[in-house]
């Protein structure tokens, strides 16, 4: 999992998460949920599947995801065909409201990148956060083992 978090100036997180899945059998599609707090939402959610765009639908076809707000989360459910050994790349771009708190001389962070219902799956994540250095002056890397 790669993960690139860009802090943008009206509070919001730019997300961009790559998921390569690795298939051991026939599957209809896979599942991500992205946990926030109860004041923040996603906008402008785009998925792609190995490069290209997949729709919203409720339809549960082939090349379409559906977006469910769930408490404090949101699930993506992305319907793509699978065959047995296939590797599939997922990406999902999304920004998120209210994950910055601004202040006079500093800002605050209101999420964790590392926060992942499923990140125990994972054996290598690597996540890489970019701030706004006329903002914060701040780069950061990590990687996470699950």
């Amino acid at each position: 999992m790669n993960v690139t978090a860009k802090v943008n100036r009206d509070g919001s997180l730019t997300m961009h998460r790559k998921i390569d899945y690795e298939f051991d059998s026939d599957a209809h599609g896979v599942f991500y949920q992205q946990n926030l707090t109860k004041k923040q939402n996603l906008t402008g959610v785009k998925v792609k599947v190995d490069g290209q765009n997949v729709v919203p639908s409720n339809s549960g076809k082939n090349n379409t995801y559906q977006l469910t707000r769930y408490g404090k989360s949101y699930r993506f459910k992305v319907f793509h065909r699978i065959d047995e050994d296939d590797n599939v790349k997922v990406e999902y771009s999304y920004k998120i409201l209210n994950a910055i708190t601004n202040y006079k001389d500093t800002a605050e962070l209101n999420f964790d990148l590392k926060t992942d219902k499923y990140r125990n799956r994972f054996f290598d994540a690597y996540v890489r956060d970019k701030v706004d250095e006329s903002k914060l002056e701040i780069l950061a890397a990590a990687e996470v083992f699950g």
